[in-house]
């Protein structure tokens, strides 16, 4: 194994994901003055040789939010899309906003697009067939829950209730699909869950 910094211009960069598209790795995470900051940004790399050397390709910001978790997900017309939350600034009316932003290169990035619900941190969404699913969790305050939605497009989210789980402060989560190579067999949420003691969740 071989393990090798392909980053640290910022003071803090951590949160990342990886993908493989168009015959080049690409990395995305969060760099920003500290791990809560004004200033967090979505820093994108990408490597044409496998890894071995890396360039910086975009940065992406917002000018109202403190940007945090950066994930990729490809669509099924062959866009990346690149999504995230972001701590607003002002949060006098709520505290977050899920945001994504799409590329046909990964070069060029559209405006930032408002999806799901507010206060509402959208995690891992998956694809199964021309069907996005996607879990996501309350921020900012009771009620606690976390609640499913699927999307067609990356854009548009439509919550399924009821929720899936209304305890303590379950938040990070994925989603895996079993599939018999038409339709999914089974849906298999795992949700990490923030209490007293640490414990994770799996259905």
């Amino acid at each position: 194994m071989n393990i090798q910094c392909i980053w640290q211009a910022a003071t803090h960069n951590a949160f990342t994901d990886l993908i493989a598209w168009q015959d080049a790795l690409w990395c995305v995470f969060r760099e920003g003055s500290a791990h809560v900051s004004a200033d967090g940004a979505f820093r994108l790399l990408r490597s044409i040789d496998q890894g071995q050397h890396w360039q910086s390709v975009a940065l992406i910001t917002h000018p109202s939010a403190d940007l945090r978790d950066a994930k990729f997900s490809l669509l099924t017309d062959g866009r990346l899309m690149l999504y995230g939350a972001g701590a607003l600034h002002d949060n006098s009316q709520q505290s977050h906003q899920s945001f994504a932003w799409f590329s046909a290169d990964g070069l060029y990035w559209s405006d930032a697009v408002t999806i799901g619900e507010p206060n509402i941190w959208i995690w891992r969404l998956n694809w199964q067939q021309h069907q996005g699913l996607a879990l996501g969790y309350k921020c900012g305050g009771e009620p606690r829950f976390v609640r499913a939605y699927t999307t067609e497009n990356g854009i548009d989210f439509q919550p399924i209730t009821p929720d899936i789980y209304s305890s303590s402060y379950a938040n990070e989560s994925g989603l895996v699909f079993a599939t018999d190579g038409t339709a999914p067999r089974a849906k298999i949420a795992a949700v990490a869950v923030q209490s007293t003691a640490a414990t994770g969740w799996l259905s």
